[in-house]
């Protein structure tokens, strides 16, 4: 390039010779594929690089963010909770919701209690349509085949229960092969059974001692008949009973049961009842 001033040939800013400053040509620009490089008067260069155009945020997560179960989804882990909570406890673990450990334990917890009351609620409607609304007890007798038993001459002694009805009356005497044959003694027919209602007739003379051990009687009607029930301890397997009819007199009902009426879980006990009049 040639100084205005002096003639002389140079480059850069100022005059090598004269120290005059030097006209600014315009900018010659090269470009290639990756950038745009401009070379100003041959003595100084500056680079530039293309601005891109970002792509829209909600584009792009949805492009990268990945699909969520649905069993994972909040709205989901809250309905099951909701209507089988027993279930739900195990989503909330699956899916770590939420994500504070102890809110889990405590969720869990709450659930846990709750599944236990629906059961609880469940069993409870159950026996009661069981028992019937109108009535607790078995209509008619219940067959000599749902017992095991054995024969002593003419009489019979019940010694198991097989059948899943839980409404069970004893008739006071069955007719086996042409024979009639009365009913005396029940040794562990209920016993560890399920039965909700039992009417012993009257003619049974003896019962044994855990006759009634876990077995969930709510209702039970005994014979004025009762004379041998073992032991004391007799008593002690209720649990829960709604109502004990006797068939004799208070003062029959004391020499029988020698324990003190706070030592027997049955809410009511009722004398002088005559099982046919039970409904």
């Amino acid at each position: 390039m040639q100084c205005p001033n002096c003639g002389a040939q140079t480059n850069g800013k100022f005059c090598e010779y004269c120290g005059s400053k030097m006209p600014r040509m315009a900018p010659e620009t090269v470009n290639n594929d990756n950038s745009h490089t401009t070379i100003v008067n041959n003595y100084y260069q500056s680079s530039t690089v293309p601005i891109t155009q970002p792509q829209n945020s909600s584009s792009l997560n949805a492009q990268t963010q990945p699909k969520i179960p649905v069993w994972k989804k909040t709205w989901f882990i809250v309905l099951i909770c909701i209507f089988m909570p027993y279930i739900g406890v195990f989503f909330l673990w699956a899916a770590k919701k939420p994500l504070n450990i102890v809110t889990r334990i405590i969720i869990t917890i709450v659930l846990v209690f709750y599944s236990i009351g629906i059961f609880s609620n469940s069993n409870r409607k159950e026996s009661e349509n069981q028992t019937g609304n109108n009535s607790a007890w078995l209509e008619g007798y219940t067959d000599i085949g749902d017992f095991e038993y054995y024969i002593d001459g003419n009489e019979i002694f019940l010694t198991d229960f097989h059948s899943s009805e839980k409404k069970v009356r004893i008739n006071s005497s069955y007719e086996i092969d042409g024979n009639t044959y009365n009913v005396v003694s029940l040794d562990r027919v209920f016993t560890l059974d399920d039965v909700t209602s039992v009417i012993i007739p009257e003619g049974v003379r003896s019962v044994a001692m855990n006759e009634f051990n876990s077995c969930g009687v709510r209702f039970l009607y005994l014979p004025s008949t009762l004379q041998d029930i073992e032991s004391d301890s007799f008593w002690w397997y209720f649990h829960d009973v709604e109502k004990i009819y006797y068939g004799g007199s208070e003062e029959q009902w004391n020499q029988l049961c020698t324990v003190e009426r706070s030592r027997i879980e049955a809410r009511q006990i009722i004398y002088d009842t005559n099982p046919d009049d039970l409904k």
